[in-house]
């Protein structure tokens, strides 16, 4: 979409901003720049592209370089300190290796999440082998899907314990 726009309104403002605006071909030649840099650095389609920034500029550019190329973007809080950030990820980490040892999915989903309070949060997808679209983002639509009811409590709990003893070695 936006190289749509880069073509079709190339000098109009894309982003506004005190810390510098841009017009829709320069964000867009950045985000192809970035492509280039990225993908030089051994960087493909699926990996995991880590962004500590504020709102500014940048982040645009970073979110559409990912878009286009298939990077998995995960932004980090940038007001934790490197150790706090360093001790979330590796925690996420361990439980990311622990639901992959136990349900060995085609492919995990990680999804960073926020929302207007300072805060973000996880969700680690495990998508099934049988899943038609395992190769595919998660649809937005799986959010709203209450699984709960479809998944007798006694097994439930069995699964929780698993994975927390997994947790634990």
């Amino acid at each position: 979409m936006l190289s749509w726009w880069a073509e079709e309104r190339p000098d109009s403002p894309a982003i506004v901003s005190e810390h510098g605006d841009r017009t829709f071909s320069q964000l867009d030649a950045r985000a192809n720049q970035l492509v280039r840099a990225l993908r030089k650095r051994g960087v493909g389609p699926g990996d995991s592209v880590a962004l500590v920034c504020s709102n500014r500029p940048e982040f645009a550019e970073v979110v559409a370089a990912c878009g286009r190329s298939d990077f998995r973007l995960t932004p980090i809080n940038w007001h934790l300190s490197a150790d706090e950030a360093a001790g979330f990820w590796s925690d996420v980490a361990r439980v990311a290796e622990a639901v992959e040892e136990r349900y060995q999915p085609a492919k995990m989903n990680w999804l960073s999440l926020g929302n207007g309070v300072p805060h973000l949060h996880v969700h680690l997808v495990p998508r099934p082998h049988e899943d038609a679209r395992a190769g595919f983002p998660l649809e937005t639509e799986a959010f709203h899907v209450d699984i709960t009811p479809a998944i007798e409590p006694t097994l439930l709990e069995a699964e929780a314990a698993a994975l927390r003893a997994r947790l634990q070695r």
